[in-house]
């Protein structure tokens, strides 16, 4: 399930990426809370599977190599290190 989720997360942003996707399709956390929101009129097994989506979304984007996210500082830290290594 979690390779799933990842591997959909991944090509939506691909589609953001490439342009593929509107601005208007996109939300952010007001958004989330709606469709939390809704999720719960249909039970708890629903709002905890958006719990599991949405955890995995915010850990493969945080992973991604930009500076501000953790993907970035593992590059910078590996870069430092093979620095090091290599003096």
């Amino acid at each position: 399930m979690v390779d799933k989720i990842v591997t959909d997360t991944l090509s939506g942003l691909k589609m953001i990426v490439t342009g593929k996707v509107k601005s208007e399709e996109i939300s952010g956390p007001i958004g989330i809370i709606k469709v939390v929101g809704e999720a719960s009129k249909e039970g708890a097994s629903i709002v905890f599977w958006l719990m599991a989506l949405l955890s995995v979304n915010v850990g493969v984007l945080n992973l991604l190599p930009l500076p501000a996210l953790d993907g970035g500082r593992i590059i910078f830290c590996t870069i430092r290190n093979d620095r090091n290594k290599s003096k």
